[in-house]
């Protein structure tokens, strides 16, 4: 996405107050739903005893630690980095924009949910979408952060929970 795009997008937003103040509050919290299910779906495994758990753990665990290491040596720049925009939500850190980690923990909690309920994994997945969409909207990621996020995690998702 080009600089001109940022701007227009980011401007759309903020035409009115309470226009950004909602954008602001969705593309911040929209990444608390799936965490608050996944670790009831985590507590809800241990309390039915189910050997399920060790997977529903270690598959997303794995996958965010390795979306964490990419990110530190890839180290690419953020949207409001190269250019000079505000993003919607506060955000200073530098680099580490690749892979949008916001998005791979939401993709591969959806693939965790999709192992043991498919129903709840299709309704995450299709959450993890909004939450991408959201870190683009937000001016925190390059669409091309948030394919790589999803892209690994689905990798890492399908391996880990229907290969090995």
């Amino acid at each position: 996405m080009t600089e001109e795009k940022y701007r227009h997008m980011l401007a759309f937003f903020r035409k009115t107050l309470r226009c950004e103040q909602i954008m602001h509050f969705l593309c911040s919290f929209s990444p608390l739903p799936v965490i608050a299910a996944y670790l009831c779906g985590i507590g809800g495994l241990i309390a039915s005893r189910s050997v399920l758990v060790i997977r529903f753990v270690a598959v997303p665990a794995i996958t965010l630690i390795s979306v964490t290491v990419l990110r530190k040596l890839v180290n690419a720049p953020r949207p409001y980095e190269v250019y000079a925009i505000t993003p919607l939500i506060d955000k200073t850190n530098q680099g580490q924009s690749m892979p949008s980690r916001h998005t791979a923990s939401a993709v591969i909690i959806g693939i965790a949910f999709l192992y043991i309920s498919p129903p709840v994994g299709i309704f995450f997945l299709l959450w993890a979408v909004w939450v991408g969409i959201s870190r683009i909207l937000a001016g925190a990621h390059f669409i091309k952060d948030v394919l790589v996020g999803a892209a690994l995690a689905l990798v890492m998702g399908v391996v880990g929970f229907y290969i090995l």
